[in-house]
């Protein structure tokens, strides 16, 4: 998925303290190459892939993860990140511990 070229592997860990606030929407990483015409197409090929992996269950309780699913490709919609929900286009990350979710950027 990644192409030829040697991986390379670079790990942290992000956590959230009990009564933490809520992150704003972000992008995790920069666009480095093509981003994708409106129509979706001629974004460049991935250079990175992430793979989330929570170590407790993620559900309303505790807090999760939501993504806007295919804007990894888009760089015109960084700052619009507040809209995915007005458009009903968030994935909730309600997954158990262990459970992977993965993701690349482009």
């Amino acid at each position: 998925a990644l192409g030829h070229s040697r991986p390379q592997c670079w790990v942290s860990a992000v956590y959230s303290r009990p009564g933490a606030e809520a992150q704003k929407w972000h992008a995790d990483g920069p666009h480095i190459s093509r981003a994708a015409d409106w129509d979706g197409r001629g974004h460049a090929p991935p250079y990175a892939l992430c793979v989330f992996l929570p170590l407790i269950d993620l559900n309303p309780e505790v807090g999760f993860t939501q993504f806007w699913a295919e804007t990894h490709k888009f760089d015109r919609l960084i700052g619009f990140g507040g809209a995915c929900e007005e458009l009903e286009a968030n994935t909730d990350g309600l997954v158990g511990a262990g459970d992977a979710i993965l993701y690349d950027y482009r």
